[in-house]
């Protein structure tokens, strides 16, 4: 057995000689360090605007100091935020608008770096669930950064970075605020636990959520950025001493402190609460302290400046309130204007009003309007298809083809093989084959097109010959809530052909007749679709069909397509040189418009004033009408002869509606605006007719003066005033910086 004594003197004069050289190595390494860095601070690299050297060492750390802030700790997990820095270039230069004049006075210096970020952006692939298409990243982004979904896909149409590529960059990165990371993950995770038939997507416990990849104010922008944001603070801070601007050491140390206790105040709640003091974390950032508080009096000798320029930027409350009381000042009005459907705004519109009117009006007006109206027996003679009754039901609807997807490859090559000739009637460029085998060779030299097509119809058929699985299929279609109009001879299902069959079944299913809810729960509407229809109810019996309702119902394009297709032949030999191609008549479908033009043109002449550009009598249609009716409201503003009293949809749709409501003379509607500016109160205004026809006329009932306080509006006068102060003053010392060449951009930081 050795005995330890044996080996005490070997091991402690090999202890002696490893501690001698530890000291030495890492004495030699401090001292080269320090020398490194002594050489970073004394290293030159240009002059600030009062003359000064300014030296590689005060830009590297005060660009270190700005690249994070405090808010990091939600968006980067590998590096340790600054939580002695309040957001310099968040608060100071991204949402001041000073960053975007920093950039285009050094844009080309930051373009490689800006192509680098476009680069990744367009590169980029959110997080998606792969079983739940809804659940994404973006779905979260969309609704707390807004800004997201319309500036991301811009990215993708710019083939090289400008200046707007950096004005959307800033804009998310300063809304990436509302959504950070984990945020984002939580959001997430929430939705998947509702959905409890999906298994959870494990990705979601780890993945990246941060938006672009992004974590950083680097990741965003680039070095160079950060580096030319420094040096521009830096001269700033020059600028600021030459004003006579003083910050001393100890006012940013203690400014310093006050920021990095604030910062850790956040954490008092937090599980893992950092435990370090304000020396270490400076440490742990690479900086001592003297550096720091150098780099954080810069700082605040830049804002005090430009904070300053800010505040002495002046707005005379005075002035505001004499202002507020005038613009926003509010009327009290009643407008009058017609229905919507009667804003008529172009020539399609107006030819599908005059249709209407000819088919319901016994006699008009001097200016086209409907005074009495035929009986609903004489319309339905007349044009059925405008007396319709409503029904609401719920209703799934099938397909043959759908249902014979059940059929198998074999099936289905045998139902081909052995009905030659009905396929031949079908498809015209089958050839006649005699035999079984020419048949199959004939369908295996058919495109994939045209064998898809024959298989379709071979699936249908072979469906109709299994009532058993059109019926399961039928009681396993989803069911969709719907309103359907029927008529005499039309129906808003366009599928149905025999009408009067149909009807009859709806409305003795809203009866509740047993047999007809049978024959509904399986409708056979041709060989090739089925309906399974439930809960019929008649929500609106028999009657005429008001403008809108026509047309919501796509009857009244019907009729109208009808009616100017009928008048072609008899205008289009009237003027050839608008409807005739060489010796051919032009396709009524290309000339549809036109048509209707000639065919309105001259009644409207008679109607419009006669200095009115053809192209804008549409929109006057009813101006006439509006004229009449606003020297009855004079007179009366309660006249029922113009006014809608909502007792019969029918005549109530051609008279004005009127609206009471308050408005500002700051509205951004500019008849409205041009009008509360002339009238005075218990004052008509004339009838406007914009180009979207919808004809209106107000009364000004009262005027009411500005009464609520205008601290708010005030504040935010003085912080526009303040920005553009502020931006001003950034704009000259940008000249100045340029020329006299004090920021580097990019900066060689190897020491020679």
């Amino acid at each position: 057995m050795l005995r330890f004594e044996k080996f005490q003197k070997p091991f402690f004069l090999f202890l002696i000689a490893l501690m001698v050289g530890s000291f030495v190595f890492f004495g030699v390494a401090d001292v080269l360090s320090q020398t490194g860095e002594s050489k970073k601070k004394e290293r030159v690299i240009g002059k600030k605007i009062d003359g000064s050297s300014l030296y590689l060492g005060e830009v590297e750390t005060l660009s270190r100091f700005i690249a994070l802030d405090f808010t990091d700790v939600f968006f980067s997990l590998n590096a340790l935020p600054n939580f002695c820095n309040d957001g310099v270039i968040r608060n100071d230069l991204l949402k001041t608008g000073l960053a975007d004049l920093l950039v285009q006075a050094y844009f080309d210096e930051l373009k490689p770096e800006l192509q680098e970020r476009l680069n990744k952006i367009r590169a980029y692939r959110s997080y998606e669930n792969p079983d739940i298409p809804f659940m994404t990243a973006r779905f979260v982004w969309d609704q707390f950064a807004p800004s997201f979904g319309k500036e991301q896909p811009k990215f993708f149409l710019e083939k090289e970075p400008t200046l707007a590529t950096f004005s959307r960059l800033s804009l998310l990165y300063q809304e990436q605020d509302q959504c950070p990371p984990e945020f984002v993950r939580h959001r997430l995770l929430d939705f998947q636990k509702q959905i409890t038939w999906q298994d959870p997507d494990p990705r979601l416990e780890h993945v990246d959520l941060a938006m672009f990849g992004f974590h950083s104010t680097t990741d965003w922008f680039g070095s160079r950025f950060i580096d030319l944001s420094a040096q521009f603070i830096l001269n700033g801070a020059k600028l600021a001493e030459m004003k006579g601007y003083q910050v001393s050491c100890q006012e940013a140390k203690s400014d310093l402190l006050r920021i990095f206790h604030d910062s850790m105040d956040h954490f008092k709640e937090a599980k893992r609460k950092p435990t370090f003091s304000f020396e270490e974390h400076l440490r742990l950032l690479g900086l001592d302290e003297a550096c720091a508080v150098e780099a954080w009096r810069s700082v605040l000798l830049f804002r005090r400046y430009f904070q300053g320029v800010g505040k002495a930027a002046f707005l005379d409350e005075l002035a505001c309130r004499q202002f507020a009381s005038f613009a926003l000042e509010t009327s009290v009005i009643e407008k009058f204007e017609w229905p919507s459907s009667l804003r008529i705004r172009s020539f399609r519109d107006l030819a599908e009003f005059e249709v209407y009117l000819q088919s319901i009006a016994k006699d008009k007006d001097q200016f086209g309007l409907p005074k009495t109206f035929l009986s609903l027996e004489k319309i339905e003679e007349k044009t059925p298809q405008l007396v319709q009754t409503a029904y609401q039901m719920k209703i799934g609807q099938l397909s043959a083809e759908e249902v014979g997807l059940r059929a198998s490859s074999k099936e289905i090559l045998d139902w081909e093989l052995n009905h030659w000739d009905s396929l031949r009637k079908e498809f015209s460029f089958l050839e006649d084959a005699s035999y079984l085998q020419g048949r199959f060779d004939l369908l295996e030299r058919l495109s994939s097109e045209n064998r898809l097509s024959i298989d379709l119809y071979a699936r249908g058929k072979i469906a109709l010959s299994h009532p058993d699985w059109i019926e399961e299929q039928l009681s396993l279609a989803p069911l969709v809530e719907k309103t359907v109009f029927v008529s005499r001879n039309w129906i808003s299902l366009e599928e149905v052909a025999r009408i009067e069959e149909f009807s009859s079944l709806l409305e003795r299913g809203s009866l509740r007749d047993p047999n007809a809810e049978q024959a509904l729960l399986k409708y056979c509407v041709d060989d090739r679709t089925f309906f399974r229809i439930e809960s019929v109810e008649k929500i609106k019996e028999k009657h005429i069909v008001t403008l809108q309702e026509a047309r919501d119902s796509e009857v009244l394009c019907l009729l109208t397509d009808r009616f100017l297709e009928e008048q072609y032949p008899k205008i289009r030999t009237e003027h050839p040189e608008k409807f005739q191609e060489g010796e051919q008549w032009k396709p009524f479908s290309s000339v549809e418009e036109e048509v209707a033009k000639v065919l309105f043109s001259k009644k409207m002449k008679q109607i419009c004033r006669e200095d009115l550009p053809e192209h804008e009598y549409p929109s006057h249609r009813l101006e006439m009408a509006t004229q009449i009716a606003l020297a009855s409201l004079q007179k009366n503003r309660e006249d029922s002869e113009w006014l809608s009293a909502g007792l019969d949809p029918l005549s109530d749709q051609f008279k004005m509606v009127k609206t009471e409501s308050l408005v500002q003379k700051t509205t951004e509607d500019k008849w409205m605006k041009e009008q509360l500016f002339s009238l005075e109160s218990e004052q008509w205004s004339s009838v406007y007719v914009p180009a979207d026809g919808n004809i209106s006329f107000i009364y000004l009932r009262e005027n009411r003066p500005h009464g609520e306080p205008i601290l708010g509006q005030i504040a935010l006068g003085q912080e526009i005033i303040a920005s553009d102060a502020q931006r001003y003053v950034a704009d000259a010392l940008l000249s100045q910086i340029k020329e006299q060449k004090s920021i580097v951009i990019p900066i060689e930081k190897d020491v020679e």
